[in-house]
This record gives C-alpha cells, sequence and structure tokens, in this order.
C-alpha cells in the first residue's frame, strides 16, 4: 500500500478538473487498495477557497464580462443565452460537489490539524526552521499540514509521499526519514510504476480484472491444441472444452517496460486452470483382439470409439500488454497452453485377455 499526500497546489495545478486522468488514475489505484490518498482538514479548506477565489476574480472580473461584452452579439442565439445568465453561487456550489464528490471516490483520509501544538509551528516561523524559510504568512497553512501529517505517520510507523511543487515542501521532506517527495501527479505515478512491489500487487488486479476474458481465450486455445492420450493404444478423434475454471492466485512472473513509453510494459503471468474435457477417442479393444499365447502378443489390434470426459489441470501463460494504473488499458497479446506440449487425456480401463 503506497501513502500519498496532496498538497492544495496539486489540485491548483490541474484546474481542480477532478476528471483529469491523472485524477481518475488515483481514484482507480485506491479502489484497488493500492493507494491511501490524505489531505488535511487546512488542504480540504484551501482547495474550496481557491477554487472560490479563481471562479469569482478570474472569471468573473476578468474573463466573463469582457467575453460577454466582446461578444454580445450571442445574445441573439438562445443556445448562447447561459452564457449571460450565469449564476456564480450556483457555479461554485457545483464546484464544490465535484470536489466533495473526489475526495468520495478516492476514499481520501482527511487528517485533522487541531493536534498541532501552534507553539512549535510559531517556534519554527520565528527561527526560520522548515517547512519555514522566509517567515511568510503564507507559509502557516503548509506548516500545520507538514507537522499534522508528521505526528500521524510517526504514530502509524508508515511512510508516505508528499506530491506538492513547493521547494519549501520539498526541503522539509528530505530531512523526514519517513517521508518522501513528487513534484507533481506525473512524477508520483512515474516513480511508483517502477516500483516492485506497487507493480506486482497492480498486475494482480489486472489478472482478476481479466478473468473473464482470459477464461474465454484460453478456452478457444485449449480447443485448438493437440490433445493425446496418456495410455499406450489410442488416438484423440475430437476434444473440446466443456467448463473451465481458475481458482488460484496467479503468479507475476516477468515484468518488462515499454522502451518508449514507460508507462506501459508487457507482464507474463502464469497460473493453473481447471478444465472439464468431453471428448471422442479411439481406444484398443484387447478384449476383441486375437492374442497368441505362445509368442505373448497380439497378432493385431481392434479399435473402438469412445466418448469420454476427463477433469484435467493445465499450466497457463499469459502475456499482457497494460498502462499502469488502469486495469482497464490491458490488452492480451499471447498465451501459451501446457508450455506448449500436447494436452493429454486420461482414460481409464481394466483389460482382461
Amino acid at each position: 500500500m503506497v501513502n500519498v499526500f496532496l498538497d492544495t497546489e496539486i489540485f491548483k495545478s490541474k484546474n481542480f478538473n477532478f476528471k483529469n486522468y491523472l485524477f481518475q488514475r488515483l481514484i482507480n489505484a485506491t479502489a484497488d487498495n493500492l493507494i491511501t490518498v490524505y489531505i488535511t482538514d487546512i488542504v480540504k479548506h484551501e482547495v474550496e477557497s481557491k477554487i472560490k477565489e479563481n471562479l469569482f476574480e478570474e472569471l468573473k472580473e476578468k474573463r466573463y464580462e469582457k467575453i460577454t461584452k466582446d461578444l454580445k452579439i450571442l445574445r441573439n442565439i438562445d443556445d448562447f443565452d447561459n452564457v449571460f445568465n450565469i449564476d456564480f453561487d450556483i457555479v461554485y456550489k457545483k464546484l464544490l460537489e465535484s470536489f466533495s464528490a473526489f475526495l468520495i471516490d478516492v476514499k481520501a483520509v482527511v487528517l485533522p490539524s487541531d493536534k498541532v501544538l501552534m507553539g512549535e509551528v510559531f517556534r519554527r516561523y520565528f527561527t526560520g526552521e522548515l517547512p519555514f524559510s522566509n517567515k511568510k504568512k503564507s507559509e502557516f497553512p503548509d506548516a500545520v499540514s507538514l507537522l499534522a501529517l508528521e505526528d500521524w505517520f510517526k504514530e502509524k510507523n508508515q511512510s508516505i509521499t508528499v506530491l506538492s511543487n513547493d521547494n519549501d515542501l520539498k526541503n522539509f521532506c528530505q530531512k523526514i526519514d519517513f517521508f518522501d517527495h513528487e513534484h507533481s501527479l506525473e512524477s508520483f505515478f512515474n516513480t511508483i510504476a517502477k516500483d516492485k512491489i506497487y507493480i506486482h500487487e497492480f498486475l494482480v488486479h489486472v489478472y482478476d480484472a481479466l478473468q473473464e476474458e482470459i477464461c474465454f481465450d484460453i478456452v478457444d486455445c485449449v480447443n485448438d491444441s493437440v490433445f493425446t492420450l496418456d495410455s499406450d493404444g489410442g488416438n484423440v478423434n475430437f476434444a473440446q472444452v466443456n467448463e473451465v475454471s481458475i481458482e488460484e492466485d496467479p503468479y507475476i512472473i516477468d515484468y518488462e517496460y515499454d522502451e518508449i513509453n514507460q508507462n506501459q510494459g508487457v507482464a507474463t503471468i502464469a497460473f493453473t486452470a481447471m478444465f472439464l474435457i468431453n471428448a471422442n477417442v479411439s481406444v484398443v479393444d484387447y478384449n476383441s483382439s486375437p492374442y497368441d499365447k505362445e509368442e505373448h502378443k497380439f497378432l493385431f489390434l481392434n479399435y473402438e470409439d469412445r466418448d469420454i470426459s476427463d477433469l484435467i489441470r493445465i499450466p497457463i501463460v499469459i502475456e499482457v500488454r497494460c498502462t499502469h494504473h488502469e486495469k482497464q488499458e490491458t490488452e492480451i497479446i499471447n498465451i501459451i497452453i501446457n508450455e506448449e506440449e500436447p494436452i493429454p487425456i486420461s482414460i481409464v480401463e481394466k483389460w482382461s485377455y
């Protein structure tokens, strides 16, 4: 499990667009219990404040008035009438709802800041100790958030990656053993994509998500395979899968990154599947075959066709091309059945001579 803290600037850098594909990747990763997202109550209030600031100051005072003035001819078209009648309170409410929905979707843990000792915050402020540098009042929210974060994860004895493009936060993280730092969502995903434990867990979820497709594809491959009888004296005329089940966890054999796009790669996954095979076979009928007792051999062999069923375990290896953190963006590119050897079917008979 990877813990990650989102600073206010991360939301601002994506223009508070919670449909952004990187935010969606966070949602997907948390749904698979690969990542836990943390913010503080301070960050939550800051984001809500920044949304309002951007909406009212930038849009209303600068862009909106200019657009409505320069393009007032559009008032003559009913389809554009809403542009000139925007209720900003409603828009702000909708944007806050989007933020709240994102926090729910990403299962964000909102840490309280009320346990941070303000005396310690002011001591750091007046001495210029990290996370303060220039004794700016604007650094207070970040300082309280980081100290709340430090207390929480020190108590939990866990590590966390702090996402922020603020240099003071970066320098603070470098002083804390259990803090890592990334300057953006892009750099964060690039880093964890190289973590073997994370990739292994992600690929297990890819495997789980592909179960239905895997079953469908391997049935086709098994039906096209060569079958043999595991006993002497017989041939398989026809064989077909009747049922298939995959009951064991997969083995992640290998993962190779794409040389051009490091956000993609090919995983080799091994597992065993259980198949119920219906087959028609030609088997030796020793009872009707003439036997020379003096020579101790059959003069010739008679065959008979029989319909049989056999429950067999077959090792499977699949190669899957996937995009990190996106189970939906996966493709099975190769399937190896029974190590490319003929599949043996068992038939148990008792013969009398």
